[in-house]
């Protein structure tokens, strides 16, 4: 994204522009395979589910920050308001967001949990292997994390 609002507040040593060189996500829509269809425009794609779904997993998005909020608000709040988030997300400041119920259903329209693990782990294995920050073990959102 050259030449953005998000591109330019967006730190050139933060994490997410780590992410951005060292990941390779064009792994994503094969391991999807005949449920992606290339001739549709969806909402939600395969990547920004991924790349949805690393944010909130390696910054801890999932913990409510105030007294009464559950995680979708927090996760919502965030995704909406973090320009570095954004900017990984290929989203500009006032573009529209998808909620994070929205995510979660079209994750489970492109596949299972367990293909969604392994696209997922894939992904942390790649942090690994380039000296990335990663968490391993646990659980998220019905995912077993690299056990």
């Amino acid at each position: 994204m050259d030449n953005s609002l998000t591109d330019a507040i967006t730190s050139k040593n933060h994490l997410v522009r780590k992410l951005e060189r060292e990941l390779d996500f064009t792994f994503i829509i094969d391991e999807i395979g005949d449920l992606y269809n290339p001739d549709l425009s969806y909402i939600v794609s395969p990547e920004y589910i991924a790349r949805y779904m690393l944010l909130i997993h390696l910054f801890s998005l999932d913990r409510p920050m105030r007294i009464n909020q559950t995680k979708e608000e927090k996760i919502n709040d965030q995704m909406f308001d973090n320009a570095p988030y954004r900017w990984f997300l290929k989203s500009e400041l006032g573009d529209p967001m998808p909620e994070y119920s929205r995510v979660m259903k079209s994750r489970s329209d492109f596949g299972d949990d367990e293909k969604w693990e392994s696209i997922f782990n894939s992904l942390l294995q790649q942090c690994a292997d380039k000296g990335l920050p990663y968490k391993k073990n646990g659980a998220w959102d019905n995912l077993d994390i690299w056990e």
